[in-house]
């Protein structure tokens, strides 16, 4: 059943709205995605599935470089808040590129509100293995810009207690 509800996502080309809308409440999918992590089986349609995620998530990002709109803005963190249920939720391990993405869009020029900080402070806490999956000095230009911005506070003492 996951198998066939991930291949109809991918027809139906909403892999973001479909994720959105089970995210909360779906050990069967938490299940699938353990154990096509683990055993990688061949009919899987998981690798297709991350595949067109993250393209949606690199084209909005450019389009939302050339013409930001706040519309746009929701809709990427939109994507960063997904991919934080994914990693916390439902035991998903990022791969180096889906990982990448996110953490670009997490230093200018897309630090431009709260919410933005507040969602990559919650991606830095939730993704166990980050440091080693991107390397350290990723994660330092992603701290250093979260810091830069006029929107960090008191979240920064998250991360240090974390």
């Amino acid at each position: 059943l996951p198998s066939l509800a991930l291949k109809i996502s991918i027809q139906l080309n909403d892999e973001f709205e479909f994720l959105n809308s089970v995210l909360g409440d779906s050990a069967w999918l938490k299940d699938y995605f353990k154990l096509c992590q683990e055993s990688n089986p061949i009919s899987s349609p998981l690798p297709l599935f991350r595949e067109n995620l993250l393209l949606q998530l690199r084209d909005l990002a450019s389009d939302t470089l050339h013409s930001s709109s706040s519309r746009k803005s929701s809709k990427l963190m939109g994507f960063v808040r997904l991919y934080i249920g994914l990693t916390g939720l439902m035991g998903f391990r990022l791969t180096l590129e889906e990982a990448t993405s996110i953490i670009n869009l997490l230093s200018p020029p897309f630090l431009n509100s709260t919410k933005i900080v507040k969602m990559g402070i919650c991606f830095l806490l939730v993704c166990q293995g980050l440091v080693k999956l991107v390397g350290k000095e990723s994660i330092q230009k992603v701290l250093l810009a979260l810091l830069s911005s006029k929107f960090c506070s008191e979240y920064l003492l998250l991360i240090a207690i974390h």
